[in-house]
C-alpha cells in the first residue's frame, strides 16, 4: 500500500490518557468514568452451555443450521411467551434439538437474572475462533482489539457494531476481562455467534509479534490526546486492497496501557464539543470503526 507518509513523523502521543472512556482532567482535578463493578462483570450465568435472549439464541441456532450441523440440548421457552417470531419450533427442528415450555422463574434461576426474555438455550455452543495466523497473514481488512474490557455489555455492543461494519475479527484479552459468555452474547444480539474472536494473554505482546510478522499492518490506538482520526487517516491511502488495520481500544477505567500505546503505529481520537471529555468505549469503537471501514470499502 502506498502511504502519503511512510510513518507519522511526529512523536508518539502521550499515553497518560485513554480516549476510550479513560481519565480526563478538568479544573485541575482528575475524573474517571466509573469502573464496572465485579457484579457487572459476572452478571448472569456465563457457563458454556447456557445462552439466553431472543436475538442471541436465534443467531446461535441460525449459525448452527447454516453450517449443516446439529447440536445437543434443549430450548426452554417461557409459558408466558406468545410471540411466534422467530419460529422456534422450526429452528429447533433444523438444529436437531428439542424445545419445551417452562416457567419464567425456572429460566430466571438458570440464567441468574430476569433478563433472559423468556428464552434459554441449554446447549454447548462454541463461538467462532479467529486464528492468530489469519491475523498475522491477513492482506487487508479491519480488526478490533480490546485491552481488558470488563463490562460484557460493552464487549457485546462492540461485537454487534463490528459485525455490521464487516470487521474481520475481534481480539480479546484473557485476563482482567469480561467473560465471553451468555451475557456478552445477549448484549451483542447474537453477533458473537458469527464474529471470530482471538483470545490472547496480552495486547502488547500480540502487537509486537504482529509488527514483526506483518509489518505493513496499521495499528491505531484510541487516545483522547491524539490527533483527530480523520487527520491521521488522511496521511494514508486506504482502500479495499490496503494492508490490514487493527483498531485498539483500552479498558473502561484505565484506557490503553503504556506499552500498548507505544506499539501502535498511530494514536487517534474523535472530536468532542461538550463538557464531558470522553466517550463510552463502545461508542468510541463504533465511531472509529465506521470512520476507518468506510475508507477500506470505498
Amino acid at each position: 500500500m502506498s502511504k502519503k507518509t511512510s510513518r507519522y513523523s511526529g512523536n508518539k502521543h502521550s499515553p497518560s490518557k485513554s480516549f476510550s472512556a479513560g481519565p480526563t482532567e478538568r479544573a485541575g482535578k482528575r475524573f474517571f468514568d466509573k469502573k464496572p463493578s465485579t457484579q457487572t462483570k459476572a452478571s448472569g450465568n456465563d457457563s458454556p452451555d447456557i445462552w439466553f435472549g431472543r436475538h442471541a439464541v436465534e443467531q446461535i441456532l441460525t449459525n448452527v443450521i447454516s453450517q449443516g450441523k446439529n447440536i445437543t440440548g434443549r430450548l426452554l421457552i417461557s409459558r408466558k411467551d406468545q410471540k411466534d417470531d422467530p419460529d422456534w419450533e422450526n429452528l429447533c427442528r433444523q438444529a436437531g434439538i428439542l424445545s419445551e415450555k417452562t416457567e419464567f422463574s425456572q429460566l430466571s434461576q438458570m440464567a441468574g437474572h430476569d433478563g433472559h426474555q423468556g428464552i434459554l438455550l441449554n446447549s454447548i455452543f462454541k463461538m467462532p475462533v479467529l486464528e492468530k495466523d489469519e491475523l498475522f497473514e491477513s492482506q487487508s481488512g479491519l480488526f478490533i482489539a480490546l485491552e481488558e474490557l470488563e463490562d460484557p455489555g460493552n464487549v457485546g455492543a462492540i461485537a454487534r457494531t463490528s459485525l455490521g461494519l464487516g470487521v474481520r475479527g475481534l481480539v480479546f484479552t484473557r485476563h482482567r476481562s469480561a467473560a465471553l459468555g451468555a451475557t456478552a452474547m445477549k448484549a451483542s444480539s447474537g453477533a458473537l455467534a458469527w464474529l471470530p474472536v482471538l483470545t490472547v494473554g496480552g495486547i502488547p505482546g500480540l502487537l509486537l509479534e504482529l509488527s514483526r510478522k506483518n509489518p505493513d499492518t496499521i495499528i491505531l490506538g484510541a487516545d483522547v490526546n491524539a490527533p483527530d482520526v480523520e487527520e491521521i487517516l488522511s496521511r494514508y491511502i486506504l482502500h479495499a486492497g490496503s494492508p490490514p488495520v487493527i483498531l485498539v481500544l483500552g479498558s473502561e477505567g484505565h484506557g490503553l496501557s503504556r506499552l500498548t500505546t507505544e506499539r501502535c503505529t498511530e494514536t487517534v481520537s474523535l472530536p468532542q464539543n461538550g463538557p464531558i471529555t470522553s466517550y463510552n468505549v463502545a461508542a468510541s469503537a463504533a465511531m472509529l470503526a465506521y470512520t476507518i471501514s468506510r475508507r477500506l470499502i470505498s
